[in-house]
């Protein structure tokens, strides 16, 4: 029998703190020789410039230079909760302390208040100590009080989420290592499960885009502030503060609620609900089966019947894995049945997304609907008002700007999108661009297709040949010579100097000549594989640069550079080469089947320039091939600095010469 009394209580306070004193002064000791004492050692007159932004980032809560101070904050207050609720966990002790003359609700402010304390007290301490060497010592030139006031509240506010977060789980759960494992699950829970629902819909709805999407809010997940910082915060919010403080009061009140209603007798249990059983054992399943079908999806290159075979024995895993947990022991074979609903209720929810019952493969919207559709590669891009502007895509790509807004394009897009839909989900190579449709009604439809350009040719042609595509392509064909401040031409491969052309005739002429270029390029000149080892760069009068490959059908360009004596000094040539050594390197798998060693590599020089010539042109337009092992070539190259190599892999799908021919024969007999 429980007598009223205050819900503080001194006595249970004063024993807190006497069995649990240790955590606190052993974080006290941790926080000092982490901030003060390195202000300390590091003394006054800090000559070293590496030293200087060490102090000046100490108190920087998100600075990488603090990720000790993170890590504490990411286990110190789980291992408190741990220890202060660890009473719930045994039967003995449960029976002990719920006879004692005190309410459950006072029993768990008690520990609540004596944890609080427990985090706070320290970073208090180091605050003072802090202050006072700010007034009494020149350490203070290296930090403001406005920073000390940041460090301090960003770390109690984290140490009492984390803290919150761990009370709340502990009290669902009579195990102390389910304790530690649940709340870790907690904090990365819910990225987990939404990047591996995307992940397995990906694989089983054609068109839906596993990349697509990010949703922000994940980036103000607890563990991802301190941890990713995707957002490259140096401090939070007011709103991000409150919104924080009232989680952990949420938490604390919920842990409060789930301590009255708990019975004694769940000590020792994995769940100490029956209620939340269920959700458990069906939570670990699904967790199971999406994370193992991605697993043998995997391995087995998309194989729909192997992928099947990883659901099924991940699920029953994780299914039986759950049920031993739970029932704390091994005979559990009785418990089939809630398996095979679980089986049907799946089954049927794959069935329902293979046959698209809900319209999300065939849907395209009505041309009147579309204000504008972006067909590119940047994920998340249209999400963006304006990406010129943005400043999270200040360094992109000048072709992730691919917004298409003129009527006949986005007809063209659409007439593209609906023979992929048309196409079964096929096993093939190719750029894999999101097609987006930007409603006027201001919301979006993502797809995302794998597309062969020479199976769909004549679908893209008359994308690729419009003035818009080449605009987004090649944004020099609409800029003005006055509006460009230089141009650079280079070959990486070779160590000859770079071309530079800046407001001169010969730069106007350049330039006239590449809009004429890309002015007449034919989709198939487009999608003609370059290995753009020449590459131009240039640089506007607002200081934003372009990089284009130096296509060899540039040969307008080309003659340019020649007749005026650049061509030569440029790029690299058959004569410049000395020797190439054609080799093969041996895959892993191959490894296994004729059991050489891993580094084995055969080689075979050759010197002869005709097949020299006939390399370098093979490796300027090699393109990659999923079906074909490539053939490497090392290239030596006589320089004006020196003698110098690179090596580049070829994939021969080109006619090649008898002497070539016989080259390779003698590398595969070897």
């Amino acid at each position: 029998m429980t007598s009223k009394t205050s819900l503080f209580s001194k006595g249970l306070f004063t024993a807190n703190m006497k069995r649990f004193w240790w955590i606190g002064a052993i974080y006290a000791c941790i926080l000092f020789f982490t901030v003060p004492f390195r202000y300390i050692m590091f003394g006054a007159n800090v000559q070293d410039e590496w030293k200087r932004s060490l102090l000046e980032a100490t108190l920087s809560f998100f600075s990488v230079h603090n990720e000790f101070q993170l890590w504490m904050i990411a286990a110190l207050p789980t291992a408190l909760a741990v220890l202060l609720y660890r009473y719930l966990m045994t039967s003995k002790a449960t029976a002990m302390i719920h006879s004692l003359p005190y309410s459950r609700r006072t029993l768990y402010l008690n520990q609540l208040i004596a944890g609080l304390v427990l985090l706070t007290t320290p970073v208090l301490l180091i605050g003072m100590i802090l202050t006072l060497l700010k007034v009494v010592t020149s350490l203070g030139m290296y930090y403001s009080m406005q920073n000390l006031f940041q460090w301090m509240g960003l770390t109690t506010l984290f140490n009492i989420l984390f803290f919150s977060m761990a009370v709340f789980v502990g009290m669902f759960t009579g195990n102390s290592v389910a304790h530690i494992a649940f709340t870790y699950i907690l904090h990365l829970l819910p990225v987990g499960i939404y990047m591996l629902l995307k992940e397995n819909i990906a694989a089983w709805l054609y068109g839906f885009s596993s990349s697509s999407g990010y949703d922000p809010f994940f980036d103000k997940l607890p563990w991802f502030v301190l941890f990713d910082n995707r957002a490259a915060i140096p401090f939070l919010s007011v709103e991000d503060v409150l919104g924080y403080l009232i989680i952990a009061l949420l938490f604390f009140a919920a842990a409060g609620y789930a301590y009255e209603k708990r019975k004694l007798e769940a000590a020792s249990d994995i769940i100490a609900f029956t209620s939340f059983r269920p959700i458990f054992k069906y939570g670990v399943t699904t967790c199971g089966m999406l994370l193992g079908g991605l697993y043998f999806r995997s391995i087995s290159e998309g194989s729909l019947s192997v992928s099947l075979v990883g659901y099924l024995l991940s699920s029953l895993f994780a299914y039986g894995v759950a049920e031993i947990l739970m029932q704390k022991s091994f005979r559990v074979w009785h418990t089939y049945k809630g398996y095979l609903t679980y089986v049907a209720v799946v089954s049927l929810l794959l069935v329902s997304i293979q046959v698209d019952v809900f319209g999300y493969v065939q849907h395209i919207p009505e041309l009147d609907e579309v204000e504008k559709v972006y067909f590119g590669y940047y994920t998340d891009i249209w999400t963006s008002e304006d990406p010129a502007t943005d400043p999270k895509y200040k360094d992109m790509h000048h072709e992730a700007n691919s917004f298409f807004s003129n009527p006949e394009n986005i007809k063209n897009i659409m007439a593209l999108h609906t023979q992929l839909i048309q196409q079964p989900r096929q096993k093939v190579s190719g750029p894999t661009p999101y097609i987006v449709y930007i409603l006027k009604n201001g919301k979006y439809q993502v797809r995302q297709y794998t597309i062969n350009e020479k199976q769909y040719g004549p679908l893209l042609k008359p994308i690729y040949e419009s003035m818009e595509y080449k605009k987004i392509k090649y944004p020099i064909v609409a800029q003005k010579p006055e509006d460009i401040k230089w141009i650079q031409i280079s070959d990486n491969r070779t160590s000859k100097k770079p071309l530079v052309l800046a407001d001169s005739p010969g730069m106007r002429e350049f330039i006239a000549l590449f809009q004429e270029e890309v002015r007449s390029m034919t989709f198939e000149e487009m999608s003609a594989q370059s290995s753009d080892y020449v590459y131009i760069q240039i640089a506007d009068s607002n200081d934003k640069y372009y990089h284009y490959g130096f296509r060899k059908g540039f040969e307008s360009m080309i003659s340019w550079l020649d007749e005026n004596g650049h061509y030569e000094n440029l790029v690299l040539l058959p004569k410049d080469i000395e020797y190439a050594v054609l080799r093969k390197e041996v895959t892993r798998v191959q490894l296994a089947k004729n059991g050489k060693a891993v580094n084995d590599s055969n080689t075979v020089e050759i010197r002869d320039p005709e097949i020299l010539k006939e390399l370098l042109s093979i490796s300027e337009t090699s393109q990659y091939s999923y079906e074909r092992m490539p053939i490497y070539v090392d290239f030596y190259i006589r320089g004006p600095y020196g003698n110098q190599s690179y090596q580049t892999p070829l994939y021969i799908n080109v006619p090649v010469s008898d002497a070539l021919k016989g080259y390779m024969e003698i590398l595969n007999q070897s």
